[in-house]
């Protein structure tokens, strides 16, 4: 193992005093931090957009939270992506990695000039007396084989505790994650609910889905729901990618500059259920989606599910390597089921199956680069597979947050807390959750009182077939 400040983010965490602490930036009172606290504790259990700054001896230290903006550290002082934009611009390196390999496996480590270090979520960066960094690694390792600690329960007590006396908004489908969101945070006193028309159903994803569900989860209680259309996003200028939605409800509402706050499933799939086709039953994956959907579907979420046990993953692998003899000789396509083959075949949107030309050098420094940030390194497993996964797609949805130090609304992803990451990481699988990845989640929305004959999914169709329906 390569020479590191510290080789356990546990051991190093928990040395930490708050006697340590310079400044908090963001979402964590200081006052919230005991004087015997470890901080190993505080960055689980306090959730929200933040970053600990401490001095070590001679070092600056940087916990960023698991929930944290994408951030930068330029001469000890933290920045977020539109303050450095403003100052310096993007590399030519980023934009060239942007360009090659899209905007989720782009290096975020070299964003902008060599003066400016970037602070991911969930990570310790520490810096010597002259800037130097020493190390800059994921502090998620201390989530890693300890199943008993981290809980559906323990996320919503968690969650629910950072914005229960906040003004609160809500982005909703009527899909598992929005149920699980609105059971969260049904104690919140000002809270409202968006949707918005997209291009197509997800097969839950219209307004009309939106409102089922919250039928089904309010009751008799009023809450208000507002439906907008897409048109007309509010580009954020000079940033590569297009802003999300909550920058337009805010806008619309007239709420920018206030002290408002935005809550959002986006990414929970990366996280719990790669990413791939759900349903509600073996019989409703083929009826929504069709049997070519369906099928594919199946053979994708089978290798993901049986990529947990040793025995099955080894048994796959044995049978892929005489279909690898076979595509060999009529196709430039590979079955790679390893972690690194799940992250190229991502990159060709199917994966652990990927096209060998387009295999290239910076996809494998890329996939260098994800490696170096964690500390037990990525292996053969389901963990690594969510850690992967995590410095992807759901680092890319960070960058639409404002910064820890921004003012005005905030944007905050709830399926970053902490206790969901570890309990994403130890969760054991079954074999149902082939055809219903997310049905953890769902057994636990029915423990928590909704109706047990509550579908989520329905046929996935063209919005303009919805809009026919509907007139």
């Amino acid at each position: 193992m390569e020479e590191l400040f510290f080789q356990d983010s546990k051991e190093f965490l928990s040395n930490l005093t708050s006697q340590m602490i310079v400044k908090v930036y963001g979402d964590l009172e200081t006052v919230n931090i005991g004087r015997e606290q470890n901080l190993s504790d505080v960055v689980v259990e306090f959730f929200g957009d933040y970053i600990i700054k401490l001095k070590h001896g001679s070092y600056d230290v940087f916990i960023s939270s698991s929930a944290a903006s994408l951030s930068f550290i330029r001469d000890a002082k933290i920045y977020s992506e539109e303050d450095m934009i403003s100052t310096v611009g993007y590399s030519d390196e980023y934009l060239k990695n942007i360009e090659s390999l899209g905007r989720k496996y782009a290096p975020k480590n070299n964003m902008f000039d060599i003066k400016t270090i970037t602070l991911l979520p969930g990570c310790v960066l520490i810096l010597d007396e002259h800037g130097s960094v020493i190390q800059n690694t994921s502090w998620f390792d201390l989530l890693l084989e300890t199943p008993n600690k981290y809980t559906l329960e323990k996320m919503k007590n968690s969650v629910n505790k950072y914005f229960e006396s906040k003004k609160t908004f809500l982005l909703s489908s009527g899909g598992v994650d929005t149920a699980m969101l609105v059971n969260l945070l049904k104690n919140v006193k000002d809270i409202s609910y968006a949707s918005y028309y997209f291009d197509r159903t997800g097969g839950n994803n219209t307004p009309d889905d939106a409102r089922r569900l919250l039928n089904a989860m309010i009751g008799e209680e009023k809450f208000r729901h507002d439906v907008f259309q897409l048109d007309c996003l509010y580009a954020n200028e000079n940033k590569i990618y297009e802003q999300d939605i909550d920058l337009n409800l805010m806008k619309r509402l007239n709420l920018v500059d206030t002290s408002s706050y935005v809550a959002c499933g986006q990414n929970s799939d990366s996280i719990i259920a790669p990413g791939f086709v759900k349903s509600d039953s073996l019989l409703s994956a083929f009826s929504n989606w069709g049997l070519l959907g369906g099928v594919k579907a199946m053979i994708v979420n089978t290798m993901l599910v049986f990529f947990r046990w040793d025995f099955s993953r080894r048994v796959l692998k044995g049978i892929f390597f005489f279909l690898n003899l076979l595509l060999k000789l009529f196709s430039d396509k590979k079955i790679d089921y390893s972690v690194r083959g799940f992250y190229f075949g991502m990159f060709n949107t199917i994966p652990f199956v990927y096209s060998k030309r387009r295999i290239n050098h910076d996809l494998h420094d890329s996939y260098e680069t994800v490696c170096k940030l964690f500390l037990k390194k990525i292996k053969d497993d389901n963990s690594s597979l969510v850690l992967l996964r995590l410095y992807t797609y759901a680092v890319y949805a960070m960058q639409n947050q404002r910064g820890v130090k921004g003012s005005g609304y905030k944007y905050l992803l709830p399926f970053h807390s902490a206790y969901f990451l570890g309990y994403c990481l130890n969760r054991e699988f079954s074999l149902s959750e082939i055809w219903n990845p997310k049905k953890p989640m769902i057994d636990f929305l029915r423990k928590e009182g909704l109706q047990r004959d509550f579908l989520f999914y329905r046929k996935d169709v063209e919005r303009d077939a919805v809009d026919s329906q509907r007139n």
